[in-house]
C-alpha cells in the first residue's frame, strides 16, 4: 500500500507523501475494507503491520459481530506477537517447523500449499466460450466454440425456451470465465 516502483507517483518516501497516502489511496483502503467485511481474505506475504491497514482493520472490526474472524494470514516465520494482536479476527497458518525453522524451506511449503489450493479451487474448465483466450486455446477448441455459437445462433425462439435449451446453455456458460474475471483483483 506504498507505491510501486512501476508508479513512480504512487511512492511514498517524505512525511508529506505519507499523509497525503490516505487521500490517493482512499478507494483502494475503501475496496480493501468492503472484501474484508463480506469475504473471508487470505493473506501472503503481508507483515500486518501497516498503519494504514490497521485503520481499516480497525473500522471493519468495528462494524462486524464480535469475534468475527475476517481473514488468513500465512506466515513463514511464526510470530507469536502477530497471532496476539490479531486474536478473534485473523486466523494464522504458520509454514516454518520447529525442527526446520529455514525461511527457503518454510517458503518452498507455502508455494507448494498455495500451488495446491489453487489447483483445487480453480475450475477444470478451460474457457474456450471466451473470444478473448481464442489465443491460447488449440485450434480444435476454436472449432469448438465456433460451432457452438453458430449451433446456439441459428436456434429458434421456440426452442430457446425449453428447459432442455437453459440446461444446455448452463453447460455451455460454465466454459466461460465468471462475471468480471476480466476485471484485476486489488484484494
Amino acid at each position: 500500500m506504498h507505491g510501486s516502483v512501476t508508479d513512480r507517483d504512487s511512492i511514498v518516501l517524505t512525511r508529506e507523501d505519507y499523509i497525503r497516502y490516505e487521500e490517493r489511496a482512499s478507494a483502494l483502503g475503501g475496496i480493501i475494507q468492503a472484501k474484508m467485511m463480506t469475504s473471508h481474505m487470505l493473506f501472503v506475504g503481508f507483515s500486518l503491520s501497516d498503519d494504514n491497514f490497521f485503520r481499516i482493520a480497525d473500522t471493519v472490526k468495528k462494524s462486524l459481530p464480535e469475534n468475527s474472524v475476517f481473514g488468513t494470514s500465512l506466515q513463514l516465520p511464526h510470530t507469536p506477537m502477530q497471532s496476539e494482536i490479531w486474536k478473534n479476527q485473523l486466523d494464522f497458518v504458520n509454514f516454518s517447523e520447529t525442527k526446520n525453522p529455514y525461511i527457503p524451506y518454510s517458503a518452498r511449503r507455502m508455494y507448494i500449499w498455495l500451488d495446491y489450493l489453487c489447483a483445487i479451487t480453480s475450475s477444470e474448465n478451460t474457457p474456450i466460450m471466451d473470444p478473448r483466450f481464442k489465443s491460447v486455446c488449440s485450434p480444435g477448441q476454436n472449432e469448438l466454440r465456433e460451432k457452438i455459437e453458430t449451433f446456439m445462433a441459428s436456434l429458434s425462439v421456440n426452442a430457446t425456451e425449453t428447459i432442455e435449451f437453459q440446461k444446455l446453455k448452463d453447460v455451455i456458460e460454465s466454459f466461460r470465465p465468471p462475471v468480471n474475471s476480466h476485471r484485476r483483483s486489488t484484494a
